[in-house]
């Protein structure tokens, strides 16, 4: 038995080292041909700082430097996100792959104990994927996270590309060098925290204000509410196409109520309003 599951550890150290749900990467590629080395790199500080380099020999420096260091950031993020993703497959597939095993094996053995032993190493692998699956919420969360540093690191690198353009005296190297750390900081997953809790809080603030609008607005239905609720909802249920219409009429009165509810059932939608739109789907008053 011992030698049968010592088998089956590099064959599933195997099939787990290759789900990492990226394809290998050519070993020239233009990060390693635009990287600069340290040597080069002070030579070309050394004389971008030199009083006698002319302002567009200075601009072509800044820019070479620029670009080296955004490649080599580049190659780190998708090493971060290469890893990232390993982590997730490794648990989940490697599991299923030592449970199917397992159960394969429990089939072809001849001895009952084996079989036994086998089936309850598999019963027991089995139950760690469950536990695994549960932590489905963590894998969607990295996956949000990734999203959210891939988004941070467009704005940014954006910034620092229309910034090329500009001359040394407008974008200095030193600005330059503040840009890229804001680069690097991007595909952090800390910075991305901070990104997904701002959004996450301006949609509260967002709703929030909704919800005070529409608390704010007074009750007010009346014979004309009652008019335009009869043709949204004939026999009480709602007509899909009747809605757009009503829409389409509150659109053109520019009332400020956002929705139906709140046209005909509060002060947001005023009498004359109400008129209007019911003018607008031809019905009578």
């Amino acid at each position: 038995m011992k030698r049968i599951i010592l088998l089956l550890v590099p064959l599933v150290l195997r099939a787990c080292a290759a789900v990492t749900g990226y394809p290998k990467q050519p070993q020239s590629l233009p990060t390693t041909i635009t990287s600069l080395d340290n040597n080069t790199l002070s030579a070309l500080i050394a004389e971008y700082n030199n009083t006698n380099t002319s302002a567009d020999r200075k601009k072509t420096i800044r820019n070479r430097i620029i670009y080296s260091d955004i490649s080599q950031i580049d190659q780190k993020f998708n090493d971060f996100k290469v890893r990232l993703n390993s982590q997730e497959n490794i648990l989940s597939i490697g599991a299923d792959f030592t449970a199917l095993t397992l159960a394969g094996l429990g089939a072809t053995v001849a001895s009952a104990g084996t079989k036994a032993a086998l089936a309850a190493a598999s019963a027991g692998v089995i139950g760690a994927k469950a536990g695994i699956d549960k932590d489905v919420l963590y894998q969607k969360t990295i996956t949000a996270l990734v999203t959210e540093m891939e988004a941070q690191r467009s704005q940014v690198f954006a910034r620092i590309i229309t910034n090329t353009n500009s001359d040394v005296a407008k974008y200095p190297l030193e600005a330059a060098s503040k840009d890229l750390q804001d680069y690097y900081q991007a595909g952090t997953l800390v910075n991305a925290l901070e990104g997904v809790n701002q959004s996450a809080g301006e949609k509260a603030q967002a709703a929030d204000a909704k919800v005070a609008k529409a608390l704010s607005a007074n009750y007010s239905y009346t014979d004309l509410s009652k008019k335009i609720e009869s043709y949204w909802k004939p026999d009480g249920i709602r007509n899909d196409e009747n809605a757009k219409q009503i829409k389409d009429c509150m659109k053109q009165v520019k009332t400020r109520a956002d929705s139906i509810t709140m046209f005909i059932n509060s002060e947001a939608g005023t009498e004359s309003e109400r008129s209007a739109v019911i003018s607008c789907l031809g019905l009578p008053k």
